[in-house]
């Protein structure tokens, strides 16, 4: 059996600096923690007895971290996490981390200092390698995004199945020409719904032309509005999918400035159905989470792992829908 004296051995450091470096606590220069993390995966070494002398210590405290609080999607996620806390007698601490991964990490960490009894990430910015090697035996769980390759408990929907709903919707209002915006490459949640996107087109026998995909730095309205405004210059395009709700907004903004009336001329589709979406003009056409159970399925299974239970299921997939307003029309025929 592989113990910390072995990992010790192996990175010529003291028994000591190694727990230092596996609980986050004390002074430890950036090269010994890599070398020690690297170290403890050569050899396998699983730190689970540690973690579980620190999990006796109780705080009644869980972290929140969400990767951009300006976003509205993640409020009736947070309320969700929050009715299942006060019923179980935890406190929320609700973390924006800006989208930073190097944020991401340091609170991550203050859940193997036992600053916290457990961890709720929205996020997912932060590599997965690193995640798995601080969290190894912690209460961790992810809502909305997820890992691939990853034991990490999560929830969320099938966004490939979402993604591909939305656009076969818009394919059967006779669109063939259809750009897509997107964000984050990297990142697992946006590649799943690149991926409905390009299955669509490819099932209905629609010639997938990657120069019709667009990545912004971000999800946000500005981002869909100068992105929307670059693809409109383009006047084949009857039809613009997005992987987010304020992307899709912000293309409708420009093609008003741009004299593109929608849905008349542009079809436009959004995702998440936050709760703007069917209060702007036109009515976003969008894809619905289930954000409060999501937010509350998240927040039972982290009280689960709190407490030593086994997990029937570590990955957790929750219906959504497709909700059809008034930004799609079928295509015109001129």
């Amino acid at each position: 059996m592989i113990t910390i004296k072995d990992v010790a051995q192996k990175a010529g450091v003291s028994p000591a600096t190694v727990s230092r470096v596996i609980t986050a606590k004390g002074n430890v220069k950036k090269e010994t923690e890599t070398l020690v993390w690297n170290c403890i995966e050569e050899l396998g070494f699983k730190p689970n007895i540690l973690a579980q002398q620190l999990r006796q210590q109780r705080t009644n405290i869980v972290n929140v971290i969400v990767p951009d609080v300006t976003n509205l999607f993640f409020g009736p996620i947070i309320r969700g996490i929050e009715n299942i806390a006060e019923a179980n007698n935890y406190k929320v601490y609700i973390v924006d981390v800006k989208n930073s991964s190097e944020t991401e990490y340091s609170y991550i960490s203050s859940l193997t200092q036992k600053q916290v009894d457990g961890i709720i990430s929205l996020s997912s910015t932060a590599a997965i390698k690193t995640v798995a090697k601080m969290t190894s035996g912690f209460p961790i769980v992810l809502a909305v995004q997820y890992y691939e390759d990853s034991t990490i408990p999560n929830v969320g929907v099938d966004n490939v199945a979402a993604s591909k709903e939305i656009v076969n919707h818009v394919i059967s209002l006779g669109h063939k020409k259809i750009a897509y915006i997107t964000s984050f490459p990297n990142n697992a949640l946006y590649r799943d719904r690149l991926t409905g996107y390009l299955r669509a087109l490819e099932e209905n026998r629609i010639k997938v032309d990657m120069q019709k995909v667009f990545y912004t730095p971000n999800s946000s309205l500005n981002s869909g509005y100068q992105i929307g405004k670059e693809i409109l210059q383009d006047e084949s395009i009857t039809a613009i999918c997005t992987a987010g709700d304020p992307l899709a907004m912000g293309v409708i903004k420009a093609a008003s400035e741009m004299g593109i009336s929608v849905p008349e001329k542009l079809s436009v589709t959004g995702f998440d159905d936050i709760e703007f979406a069917r209060f702007f003009s036109p009515e976003l056409t969008t894809i619905h989470q289930p954000t409060t159970e999501l937010g509350e399925r998240a927040m039972c299974i982290l009280l689960d792992l709190i407490n030593g239970k086994k997990l029937d299921n570590s990955r957790v997939i929750l219906k959504h829908d497709m909700v059809v307003r008034e930004s799609t029309a079928p295509v015109r025929q001129d």
